[in-house]
C-alpha cells in the first residue's frame, strides 16, 4: 500500500507543468518607440521650461535600427495668433553594453553624447558622462507615449 502511494505522490509531482520563464526585456527593447520629453538639457539649458515668449516641446523617437530623431516644436506666444516653429534633428544610437552612444548630425555639424540610461516600459533617463554635453544633450527625461 505505501509503495502504491509513494507511486501516486510521484507521478502527482512530476505532472505538475512550470509557468514558462518569461524574459524581461533589454533596455535596446524598451527604448524603441516614441517618447515626450519631460526634461532635455541641451548645452547646458532645459529647453522644456517655457519663458514668457515661447514654450518648446520635445518629442523623440528612436527606431529598431538604431536611428534617433528629435522633433521639436517650439510656440511663439507673443505673436498673434502664436506660431509654431517645428524642427527635426536626425541621428543614431549605438549601444554597448548598458552605455549608449547618441550621434546627431545638422548639416556638417554632427554632435555625440555617451551615457547612461535607466529605462523602464514608461520612462527613461538618460545622463550623458562624456562627448559634446556642453554643445549638445547631457540630460533627458522622457515618458513613453
Amino acid at each position: 500500500m505505501l509503495f502504491f502511494a509513494a507511486i501516486a505522490l510521484i507521478g502527482l509531482v512530476s505532472s505538475c507543468k512550470k509557468d514558462p520563464v518569461v524574459a524581461e526585456p533589454t533596455p535596446q527593447e524598451l527604448i524603441v518607440g516614441k517618447w515626450q520629453a519631460t526634461k532635455a538639457v541641451l548645452a547646458g539649458n532645459d529647453i522644456l521650461i517655457p519663458t514668457a515668449t515661447t514654450k518648446t516641446e520635445l518629442e523623440v523617437e528612436f527606431t529598431q535600427s538604431g536611428t534617433v530623431a528629435f522633433n521639436y516644436a517650439t510656440t511663439i506666444l507673443n505673436s498673434n495668433p502664436p506660431a509654431v516653429a517645428k524642427y527635426t534633428l536626425n541621428g543614431t544610437y549605438t549601444w554597448n553594453g548598458d552605455i549608449i552612444t547618441i550621434n546627431a548630425q545638422n548639416g556638417a555639424d554632427i554632435r555625440s553624447v555617451t551615457g547612461t540610461i535607466v529605462i523602464t516600459k514608461t520612462n527613461l533617463v538618460f545622463t550623458a558622462t562624456s562627448g559634446d554635453i556642453a554643445e549638445f544633450l547631457s540630460l533627458l527625461e522622457a515618458d513613453k507615449i
